[in-house]
């Protein structure tokens, strides 16, 4: 939530839902240049009663935009359940309140995310506008480091554990004639990305103590303006 890269097209807010607003404007962008590109938002069940993501939703389905908006859903918004936030079971009927296409996916099924990811995707990249995407999720761990989640129910943090989508689609590759080495050999290649991403970051530089100033406040034009709109 605290990371921006314009060189992997990436944007965010530290504000909850407020990465949505800024993904409608790539769309809006990318629909004016004419391209192909598709902006997508993320945000969690807690954020889904949010202006920034109840504005975002009808600004693009007003305009059309190439633009998916996917709700990650995992029962609790930090410590508070789901159901106390809103009396939509299903998310993903948000969408009908701006006649725009709406798709729950239950469960941590990997699959069936990218099937519904594509089908949201290639809508937005033919012109046919956006798509609201709720996914069920498990969260489990807590919050933040350190969190005792002392207001969840044991059993709802194994009914988590048990419903990994890695052990399930590692089943079933297996089922679909996927052999342990190569299952093997796709995790090890995962763990090393994650490994050579954490020791590229380590090894970079810290930031120039000047640099806190940066793209703070505009410059002053060279003839600047006095408050009040008089010359200086």
């Amino acid at each position: 939530m605290h990371l921006y890269d314009p060189d992997v097209n990436f944007a965010c807010s530290g504000i909850i839902a407020q990465g949505c607003p800024p993904a409608a404007g790539a769309a809006l962008a990318a629909k004016k240049r004419n391209t192909d590109d598709v902006a997508v938002a993320f945000l969690g069940e807690g954020a889904v009663d949010q202006g920034g993501f109840l504005e975002s939703l009808n600004f693009a389905a007003v305009h059309d935009l190439p633009v998916v908006f996917v709700v990650e859903d995992n029962d609790w918004a930090i410590s508070m359940p789901q159901e106390r936030i809103t009396d939509v079971d299903n998310l993903a009927d948000r969408a009908d309140g701006f006649d725009l296409p709406g798709r729950s996916v239950e469960f941590d099924d990997v699959v069936a995310v990218y099937e519904a990811a594509e089908e949201a995707v290639g809508r937005a990249r033919n012109g046919n506008g956006p798509t609201l995407l709720s996914v069920q999720v498990h969260r489990r761990m807590g919050h933040f480091m350190g969190d005792p989640e002392s207001y969840r129910p044991d059993a709802d943090v194994e009914r988590a554990q048990e419903l990994d989508c890695i052990p399930s689609l590692e089943a079933d590759l297996a089922a679909a004639g996927v052999d342990d080495d190569d299952l093997e050999a796709i995790r090890e290649r995962a763990e090393q990305r994650v490994d050579d991403a954490i020791e590229w970051a380590k090894d970079q530089p810290q930031p120039d103590p000047e640099s806190t100033y940066e793209d703070v406040f505009t410059d002053p034009p060279e003839h600047g303006t006095a408050i009040g709109g008089g010359p200086e």
